[in-house]
């Protein structure tokens, strides 16, 4: 049987946050060595959320043209399961992410001047 679009949306965001947490674990391992790791580790997280963005972007999209379809025979409340998960997680992240950034532009602050 062929899954729902939505349910592979569901697995394929669970998957993009499983990759989002070993991501961050190597961006705070890569942080601790200095300089040039800290650029990379401030490489990777812009990247990660980049990615996290546009699966909101997707997740927003396809909640939207779900609701307004005429050729749906029923609501398929997974949309908006998807669409509050992908928030949740990438308001999340992004916050962690901003703290992440702040403070390694306060690390490098003394440096690029």
């Amino acid at each position: 049987m062929e899954k729902r679009d939505s349910v592979k949306f569901f697995l394929r965001f669970l998957l993009l946050t499983i990759i989002t947490f070993i991501l961050v674990t190597v961006s705070l391992v890569l942080s601790f060595g200095g300089g040039v790791g800290l650029i990379i580790g401030a490489i990777i997280i812009v990247i990660n959320a980049f990615f996290l963005l546009s699966y909101f972007v997707m997740a927003t999209t396809k909640l939207i043209k779900h609701i307004f379809s005429k050729k749906k025979d029923y609501f398929d409340f997974m949309y908006v399961v998807n669409f509050l998960f992908v928030t949740l997680i990438t308001g999340v992240f992004l916050f962690f992410y901003f703290i992440l950034m702040a403070a390694t532009l306060v690390i490098l602050l003394p440096i690029l001047a």
